[in-house]
């Protein structure tokens, strides 16, 4: 989702909220750029806030008749349950402007002068601005307990990096301060996590949205295995519990999706399982726990308890295992009715087992080898990489597509994005980047796959550069789209009992119904003539006309490449007797003799700019 689309999301969010307070007097003494810039305010403590009703949190807005350098100063717990003053200073931005970066940096410097001014207690109170006083002393009250403290710069615009601002930093980052900068990615990204993508969090200011704060869950009382005492020399402690429905509704209800973060998927959204699962709770709940096979567990620590306790405590949670499980009891049992509800809790048991962490690699392994009744993908394995996360962020910083690292990443859709799986965009870059169509026609299963004839490490380096990932996308859309329409000039031949000459000779095309990624893989050549040593202009370029819809000036190069390739398959027509285009084109010799011929006309395409 580029910038100007969120903006324009945003901007209808709060002019709702404008349209709630009209009758405000601040707001009735502002001209239409005061009134925006108090409806962010507004929109930020709706989402920011969303344990508090809008009517209470906007108490918190200090932002008055006189200017205070503060605009919000509210508290809330973090994600380890500390409790937090919050100070946020925000600067609005019209749509024209949320690409200007210096005059930020001139705003940025400016507010961090008046942080460092309100954390020394050196901030004059108001004569006017009683709401800032009393905020104001609520903060450094706090401040004398040794609370916790952050202050937030919350700008519509892409603005600077805190890289750049590190010489200005020094007194607002310790172990009890901390600073942010909430630009406009950081906001559209945290925007999709919960509308898009399901997370649920008391404090969307602290990403990631993983529960990290002690949280209490009951079980079975007596009902519980102490992994350690059947067990020796047990690496992790670990715990098999019993719960009821009830538990898990309510786990779901308070962290959504953020309790899959470290899971390799999110729990699909249909699936022939989840209906199983739906059905027996509701029509047999004595008979679940025959039938299931539980949930898997994380956590930072499992407290200490009584053999005969009836609820636990830890320290976060993360549901490594039993995605479905959880989202399918939370869905069954939402919409149940009251009878149904105690049906469940009265006879259906639940088994959860409880690991503490030991890192990353013992997580993944545990989610390996733990059974699934839905398949897992090689390529979920991955979907936590690094390079996964990153090519993610570039693809939502620069363009409407959702790159899509897990099935099921993405809850809702929205019209104005493309959701675009992580293999469907490494099948494309292998052929066009990595000039191997064989392989991407071949050998998917590979994609994501480590071993030594795995393709992961070759598409998936620090080589990938998220631009040539699309354009091999948009290009093999386009030349698909060329496939169909040739595919439909054919069929509508045949039908023809005496086709011309003319129409008969448009059956030397028929090649491209089996040549697209060999296609693909050919362009790639024929653009670096145009600026081989600028590949970074070619791509913007290519992306630009692709988005634009203005496809002028690679038509010319697509023409010029399917009468090369018309020539080549006559000729081997003529040397060879190629029984199955469809076999030729699968085989590896196919692209290898394709290029060679290919080159050799390569004196063409310099009459070609783009």
């Amino acid at each position: 989702m580029k910038d100007d689309i969120f903006y324009e999301k945003l901007e209808t969010e709060i002019d709702l909220l404008l349209d709630e307070f009209k009758n405000d007097k601040f707001l009735q003494k502002q001209d239409n750029n005061g009134r925006k810039s108090y409806g962010l305010l507004l929109w930020f403590l709706k989402n920011y806030l969303p344990q508090k009703e809008i009517l209470d949190a906007k108490e918190y807005i200090t932002e008055g008749e006189e200017d205070s350098s503060c605009d919000i100063i509210f508290e809330n717990e973090n994600n380890l349950g500390e409790n937090v003053f919050y100070v946020i200073q925000s600067k609005w931005f019209i749509k024209s402007n949320i690409n200007k970066r210096n005059e930020t940096t001139k705003d940025l410097k400016a507010c961090l002068a008046d942080f460092r001014c309100i954390l020394k207690g050196d901030k004059q109170l108001s004569e006017i601005n009683l709401k800032f006083n009393q905020r104001y002393s609520a903060f450094l009250n706090h401040k004398k307990r040794n609370g916790k403290i952050k202050f937030v710069f919350l700008a519509l615009c892409k603005g600077p990096n805190k890289r750049e601002l590190s010489p200005y930093l020094k007194e607002l980052e310790s172990n009890l301060i901390g600073f942010n900068i909430l630009n406009i990615f950081k906001l559209k990204k945290q925007y999709i996590e919960q509308r898009y993508k399901g997370a649920r969090t008391h404090n969307p200011i602290e990403t990631p949205y993983e529960p990290k704060r002690e949280l209490n869950l009951e079980i079975i009382k007596s009902q519980h295995i102490n992994m350690k005492g059947a067990l020796k020399d047990l690496p992790s402690k670990a715990y098999i519990f019993l719960v009821r429905p009830l538990e898990i509704y309510k786990l779901f209800d308070m962290y959504g999706h953020s309790l899959f973060y470290k899971n390799i998927r999110n729990p699909l959204a249909r699936s022939f399982y989840n209906q199983n699962i739906s059905l027996t709770l509701k029509k047999n709940p004595s008979y679940f726990w025959y039938f299931n096979n539980g949930i898997t567990a994380i956590t930072e620590e499992i407290s200490e308890f009584h053999s005969d306790a009836e609820r636990i405590t830890l320290k976060g949670i993360q549901i490594i295992n039993g995605a479905q499980t959880v989202f399918s009891i939370y869905s069954t049992y939402k919409f149940a009715n009251d009878d149904e509800r105690s049906a469940m809790d009265r006879n259906c048991l639940i088994t959860i087992r409880i690991l503490r962490t030991l890192g990353h690699d013992f997580d993944l392994d545990v989610t390996r080898y733990t059974n699934s009744q839905n398949p897992i993908q090689e390529r979920d394995f991955h979907s936590n990489d690094d390079i996964q996360k990153r090519i993610q962020s570039h693809f939502l910083k620069s363009t409407n597509i959702w790159y899509e690292t897990r099935r099921g990443e993405y809850r809702k859709k929205d019209k104005s994005v493309l959701i675009l799986s992580n293999q469907k965009l490494a099948q494309t870059y292998l052929a066009y980047s990595l000039k191997d169509p064989h392989a991407s026609k071949a050998k998917t299963k590979l994609i994501f796959n480590t071993e030594k004839d795995g393709l992961y490490g070759r598409i998936f380096n620090d080589n990938l550069d998220y631009k040539e990932m699309l354009v091999s996308y948009y290009l093999y859309r386009f030349i698909e789209s060329k496939r169909e329409e040739w595919g439909k000039k054919l069929n509508k031949i045949r039908k023809i009992d005496n086709p011309s000459s003319e129409e008969i000779q448009m059956f030397d095309f028929d090649f491209l119904q089996y040549s697209s990624f060999d296609i693909l893989a050919l362009f790639k050549n024929i653009f670096l003539l145009t600026n081989e040593n600028n590949i970074n202009f070619i791509n913007t370029k290519l992306i630009s006309y692709f988005e634009t819809g203005d496809t002028t000036k690679i038509l010319p190069y697509y023409n010029i490449l399917i009468n090369i390739l018309k020539d080549f398959i006559s000729l081997k027509k003529n040397k060879e007797k190629i029984l199955s285009l469809s076999r030729y084109f699968k085989s590896v010799e196919a692209f290898n003799e394709i290029s060679k011929y290919v080159e050799l006309q390569e004196l063409i395409y310099g009459r070609l700019k783009l």
